[in-house]
């Protein structure tokens, strides 16, 4: 390959390419949603375009934390809202790091977030199946790729307005061009600039500016390399149509100004590089210095700035000016090393950088270096003809039409079964309707002998209706002398209870009398104390008993500081675990709620006093109170032998038969948790309990603020 061929490529591949950043500065202000109540399309949209401006900038790494932390507080985000986020990650990961499978998984996100075809959102719907076909494009597989483009074709056909369609002629194009089929693409163009001409005066920034100006300016381009001759000054009118479009319209849009001054500055790199293959270098020199000027810097079109540095390297070369030249590669080399830009970017930088640099070296007499650089470069255009290969082989119309031809014969067998469902069906009715008539002939005939039974049961039912209106007459009364003999028996237990604690109550307090008195004996206080305990128990027992029998009553609430309730029971339970050398912890805030301050005591004591029981010699209580939006919840947590599966289901069963010892030999009643279960639920509060056998045993209480 001659030296003269190979820049002549270099400067191909490298147009060829740029389509992709004019496509991404266009995406980045097609955000056009269909309206919809809940939709807060400005919202969504300053968040992706800061997250543009973010990738333009090179700030990759901080592109997932920005993004989920502006939808984390994204108000009333809808379908539409999340759509975009999964666009922009879409391109993202086809366009940086080429990761095709991240890439078909935002494709799914949003094809399920817009829920069918049936979505309300019919442009980005259309939209998403262009992004699978982008997928399917960059995996080689044209044939899918082109199917889901004629589906996204057809579909805003029969959806959308002309205006919206050119975006979707425009991708048409865009897939023309990246195959270098340049004549097919300037038709598609063409068609694309006159559907953008309906949207008048009407559309917002996409329609009136970056549309139109982005099509102006992809006409230039696909000139600038069709087959067609004599098109250098056609080329040179559209570049600057579109520049004359930025002039008259960047008034309108000042706040987009930064997104204006990249697509001018394109603009100005590709009109530059049109004069250079004219050998009008004057002009080549001030268009590439302003594209220069204008998009070297973070946040606007680095990779095209750093495009038109090499194309004014080889005006530099050409004109013999090697010390202007140098520097220009000098800060091509450091740039590459430092910008962060795409992979494919890359490449085609370092491939035209080795142009220029054999150029240099060849201008400079110094051919060894230029051969090295000659190998280089040729390396790199064999993988590009390899890699483009089976793409411009690829026949998109076919395809259409194949998949046009399918539909349409599917569509002729769809009416055919159609028709053929509605003779079956015509038919089926037919008979049926035969069948009911003979049906409804012999339900006549039915009917009139089941009236005549009917009358006969009916009499039969009075009959029995009567005998059940008096035997329900003896039932209630029944019940009522059942009730009243369970009202005397209440009473009557209440009687004995009361009757037993007295006496109990005079044991219990001689037993302490005598304990106290000095120079007993170690039996006789060891005999002592076992009496004071069984009387403690008793009247704990007999406690528990009128407690039973108290629960039907009416509960009488008023309002209880919790926290002082909870303390109050640690302090009358301290000596039972000091006894056991245990620490009973709290922690609570002060809250106030209405209950039955006195059952409620109880019931706290009992857990605290079970938890004391249950836990071995030295281990930790802890109570506490969590404030809930609507309630608080008691825990009592103990480190003790914990509650096996298998009485679970009985613990809070009255007189159950689980009743277990505690750790230092304690004796159980059984009566405790079934009471607290009853005066929890009278509060309109719940208790429950989680238990690890062998580790540890929290019992809960919710309880109600209102």
């Amino acid at each position: 390959m001659t030296i003269t061929a190979c820049t002549h490529h270099s400067i191909h591949s490298k147009r060829v390419r740029r389509y992709l950043f004019l496509l991404i500065i266009l995406l980045a202000a097609c955000q056009q949603p269909v309206t919809s109540p809940q939709n807060q399309p400005a919202h969504a949209d300053s968040i992706i375009q800061h997250a543009e401006e973010l990738l333009e900038s090179g700030q990759l790494s901080v592109l997932h934390p920005y993004l989920d932390s502006a939808y984390h507080v994204f108000p009333n985000a809808d379908q539409l809202d999340h759509w975009k986020k999964y666009q922009f990650f879409y391109k993202f990961y086809l366009e940086y790091p080429g990761d095709t499978a991240r890439a078909h998984a935002y494709t799914d996100s949003m094809v399920q977030v817009l829920q069918g075809p049936s979505s309300p959102y019919k442009k980005a719907y259309a939209l998403t199946l262009f992004a699978q076909g982008d997928v399917l494009m960059a995996e080689q597989k044209y044939e899918k790729a082109f199917r889901l483009y004629f589906d996204g074709r057809s579909y805003a056909q029969h959806h959308l307005d002309s205006c919206s369609l050119a975006q979707f002629t425009d991708k048409l194009a865009m897939v023309r061009y990246k195959q270098l089929q340049f004549d097919r693409a300037i038709n598609y163009f063409k068609q694309a600039l006159m559907e953008n001409s309906s949207c008048g005066s009407n559309g917002g920034f996409e329609e009136r500016l970056m549309m139109p100006q982005h099509l102006l300016h992809m006409l230039g381009l696909s000139y600038e390399q069709s087959t067609l001759k004599g098109n250098g000054d056609i080329v040179i009118a559209y570049y600057k149509q579109a520049l004359n479009l930025l002039d008259k319209q960047e008034g309108y849009f000042p706040e987009r100004k930064e997104a204006i001054q990249r697509a001018r500055g394109i603009i100005y790199s590709d009109l530059g590089a049109s004069y250079m293959y004219r050998n009008q270098d004057v002009e080549a020199i001030q268009y590439l210095t302003a594209c220069i000027r204008l998009n070297d810097r973070p946040g606007f079109g680095q990779f095209n700035a750093l495009g038109a540095k090499v194309d004014l390297a080889s005006v530099y070369i050409r004109s013999a000016k090697l010390k202007e030249a140098a520097l220009l590669i000098q800060q091509l080399i450091s740039a590459l090393g430092k910008t962060e830009i795409r992979q494919w970017e890359k490449s085609i930088l370092v491939m035209n950088l080795y142009a220029v640099q054999r150029d240099y070296f060849h201008q400079s007499k110094r051919i060894d270096s230029a051969y090295f650089y000659e190998r280089k470069f040729n390396n790199y255009i064999d993988s590009t003809r390899k890699a483009e290969k089976y793409l411009r082989a690829a026949d998109m119309e076919g395809a259409f039409n194949s998949t046009e031809a399918a539909y349409k014969v599917a569509l002729l067998d769809r009416d055919n079964r159609i028709k053929t469902l509605y003779l079956w069906t015509f038919i089926l009715f037919s008979v049926m309707a035969v069948i009911l008539l003979l049906a409804i002939l012999h339900s006549l005939k039915r009917s009139r002998l089941a009236h005549r039974q009917i009358s006969a049961q009916n009499k039969s039912i009075a009959a029995q209706h009567q005998y059940i209106l008096e035997q329900n007459t003896q039932m209630k009364l029944a019940l009522n002398a059942l009730e009243q003999s369970q009202l005397e028996n209440n009473n009557l237990m209440k009687i004995v209870a009361h009757d037993l604690r007295n006496p109990i109550g005079g044991i219990v307090s001689l037993a302490s009398m005598m304990i106290e008195v000095p120079d007993r004996l170690e039996e006789d206080v060891t005999m002592l104390k076992m009496i004071l305990t069984a009387g403690q128990n008793s009247i704990d027992m007999v406690e528990s008993l009128l407690q039973l029998n108290s629960q039907a009553e009416e509960h009488k609430k008023e309002p209880v500081e919790i926290r002082q309730m909870l303390q109050h029971c640690i302090n009358m339970l301290h000596h039972k675990a000091a006894a056991k050398k245990q620490q009973i912890t709290l922690q609570a805030n002060n809250v106030t709620i209405s209950i039955n301050g006195e059952k409620m005591w109880r019931v706290i004591s009992n857990l605290i006093a079970n938890a004391i029981k249950f836990s071995p010699q030295g281990s930790i209580i802890a109570v506490q109170l969590t404030e809930q939006t609507n309630s608080i919840l008691i825990a009592v947590k103990d480190h003790g032998i914990g509650i096996p599966p298998e009485l679970k289901d009985k613990i809070f069963d009255m007189f159950t038969k689980s009743q277990r010892r505690g750790t230092a030999g304690e004796q159980p009643f059984g009566l405790g948790l079934a009471i607290s279960k009853q005066i929890v639920e009278a509060n309109g509060g719940k208790i429950w309990f989680e238990s690890v056998v062998g580790e540890s045993t929290t019992f809960f209480v919710e309880l109600q603020r209102n």
